[in-house]
């Protein structure tokens, strides 16, 4: 089974500097 990498794992600490998501 593939690890499938996030943008949260990517982006990593700068993930919570994000606003949150628009829902739509």
């Amino acid at each position: 089974m593939e690890h499938v990498i996030s943008m949260e794992e990517i982006l990593g600490p700068f993930w919570e500097l994000l606003p949150p998501p628009a829902p739509e």
